[in-house]
């Protein structure tokens, strides 16, 4: 299925070979960012919480969804209108957390709801 009301544009990024994509909806409606780039150049994985905590927050607060790790931004209901974008980015940021820690650290997060309760 090809929608034809999205366009991209490729942007790299300073001093890296890593290219990130973001894809605009024609409609008005929100984007999506693709990125290569790394979350963190540390994986959580016991010893390394300071490095780790602090990296990753780097990046969590360069696409303006800490809120979804303080809980500022809280589930709304399934049948409201902002459920979908909040699902997704609840989703993308508990994504990001896991895949930044060792395998048997992070496996015992999966069954989680929300990143804040991470």
């Amino acid at each position: 299925m090809t929608n034809t009301n999205k366009s991209s544009i490729e942007t790299p990024k300073p001093s890296s070979s890593n290219v990130e994509t973001v894809m605009f909806n024609n409609n008005g409606g929100d984007f999506t960012n693709y990125s290569s780039t790394p979350i963190t150049i540390y994986k959580l994985n016991g010893q390394n919480y300071i490095q780790w905590s602090q990296s990753f927050m780097f990046h969590v607060c360069s696409k303006e969804k800490e809120d979804y790790l303080t809980g500022n931004i809280t589930k709304p209901d399934e049948k409201d209108a902002g459920y979908r974008i909040w699902k997704r980015d609840n989703s993308q940021v508990m994504s990001w957390l896991v895949n930044s820690m060792e395998p048997h650290i992070g496996e015992n997060f999966l069954l989680y709801e929300t990143a804040a309760e991470i």
